[in-house]
């Protein structure tokens, strides 16, 4: 029996991470998948994934059933698994299946700390896409969060998110103090990335 807690959709996925201010595992699977089968007895049934598995909200993808949802990640080969925000933002991935303590490590180094302010500002941006400054609040979200010394591993991949943000601000704002402030935060990401 698996030790984590499988979610079939995505949608469910997502509102239960954001109530639990967690991140989302993608696991995209085939039944024809030799690997994912592996991948399901090797390393989702192990008993070490309990150390993990209560930090995400695990959610299985059928690769031929959602096709587009796995374009969407640029999934091509499978097993793959994401480690994503509930809105559809990619923090880390693997391609492929080895064993599984090279998985449950790279879980473990996920930081989960945090999420709370990145979730409590990401809430508000997902209900009203046109909000500039709800934008910019999750830009600075992904950045304070990149900050934080446990995040090194996956400081790139927030700062990318941060940076994603600010565009959108500098793209849709017609308050210039908005768009100068965005492009203040952007030249930020670049000395914290050392730049």
């Amino acid at each position: 029996l698996s030790q984590v807690n499988w979610v079939y959709d995505f949608e469910q996925a997502k509102a239960i991470a954001l109530q639990e201010k967690k991140w989302i595992v993608v696991d995209f699977w085939a039944s024809w998948c030799g690997p994912c089968k592996k991948m399901d007895r090797e390393l989702w049934q192990k008993t070490e994934m309990n150390t993990v598995k209560d930090k995400f909200v695990f959610v299985k993808i059928d690769f031929d059933q959602e096709r587009e949802f796995a374009q969407y990640f640029t999934v091509q080969a499978i097993p793959s698994v994401l480690i994503i925000d509930p809105n559809k933002a990619v923090i880390d991935r693997k391609l492929g299946f080895m064993n599984s303590s090279e998985y449950i490590n790279w879980f473990k180094k996920i930081p989960n700390a945090d999420l709370k302010k990145l979730y409590n500002v990401l809430t508000p941006m997902l209900k009203n896409r046109k909000s500039s400054l709800a934008y910019l609040k999750l830009g600075e979200a992904y950045q304070q969060l990149a900050i934080h010394p446990a995040n090194v591993l996956i400081r790139g991949a927030l700062l990318n998110q941060s940076n994603l943000q600010f565009k959108m601000v500098m793209k849709k704002s017609k308050n210039e103090n908005l768009v100068q402030l965005a492009q203040l935060y952007k030249l930020l990401n670049k000395a914290i990335k050392g730049k």
